[in-house]
């Protein structure tokens, strides 16, 4: 089985996977999933393109408003 790089949202959508999005903040360390399809849309064909670390510095926590997150790719639940 072949491995595949996931350096941006738009390779998540590619590959069939979502984001799961990780509060950097100690004290909160709030998780969510996100629809990467979603998140391109909301993005656009641009910062879709962004690599994930880029995006990770401009994410703020909509629990406690830390500005920096940890994304990562998750299986799609339906």
């Amino acid at each position: 089985m072949a491995r595949h790089r996931l350096d941006s949202i738009h390779d998540f959508t590619r590959r069939a996977q979502n984001a799961r999005i990780t509060c950097e903040n100690p004290d909160c360390g709030h998780v969510t999933e996100a629809s990467a399809v979603l998140m391109m849309g909301d993005l656009g064909p641009t910062r879709a393109r962004w690599p994930i670390e880029r995006l990770e510095e401009k994410m703020r926590c909509s629990r406690c408003g830390h500005l920096g997150a940890a994304i990562a790719p998750c299986e799609i639940k339906f």
